[in-house]
C-alpha cells in the first residue's frame, strides 16, 4: 500500500463514517482550500507517517510494517464549555476504535486537551496505527 493510498483510505473511512453522524461539522482535511468557520465546532484531520520497519523478507519481495498516527483537532469556541467538544472527540475516536479495516491495525485512541490556541478551544485525538506494505 502506498501512501498515497494509505492517505485516502483514512480520509474516505472517516469523511463516510462522519457525515454518517449527520451533525454537520465541517472537516479540514491536509493541504485543502476550505477554511474554518467562523464560529462553531469543526474538526482538523491530518495523517502523520512516524517510521518503517522491514517486518520480513522472502523471495524478492519484502514487508515493511510502517508506523503512523492521525491526529484530529477539534475546535470549539471558547466559552461554550468543554462538553461539546469532548464529545465530538468521542465521535471521532469511535471512527477507528476496534475498527477492522483490511492492511490496517489502530491502536486505541487518547484526547489531550490542548485548550485556547489561536482564539479556539481544542482537543486533540490522536490515533496510532500500523500498516504493511510488500515491496
Amino acid at each position: 500500500m502506498s501512501f498515497e493510498q494509505e492517505q485516502f483510505d483514512l480520509e474516505s473511512r472517516f469523511a463516510t463514517q462522519w457525515a454518517a453522524l449527520a451533525n454537520g461539522y465541517p472537516v479540514i482535511y491536509d493541504n485543502s482550500p476550505i477554511s474554518p468557520p467562523a464560529s462553531g465546532p469543526w474538526l482538523r484531520f491530518r495523517v502523520h507517517d512516524v517510521d518503517s520497519n522491514i517486518a520480513g523478507i522472502g523471495g524478492t519481495k519484502t514487508l515493511h510494517r510502517n508506523s503512523a498516527f492521525i491526529e484530529i483537532v477539534v475546535s470549539d469556541d471558547r466559552g461554550v464549555g468543554s462538553a461539546r467538544a469532548k464529545g465530538l472527540a468521542d465521535d471521532a475516536a469511535a471512527i477507528f476504535r476496534d475498527a477492522r479495516v483490511t492492511g490496517f491495525r489502530f491502536k486505541s485512541p487518547w484526547p489531550q486537551r490542548l485548550g485556547e490556541v489561536d482564539g479556539w478551544f481544542r482537543y486533540a485525538l490522536t490515533i496510532r496505527f500500523e500498516r504493511d506494505a510488500i515491496y
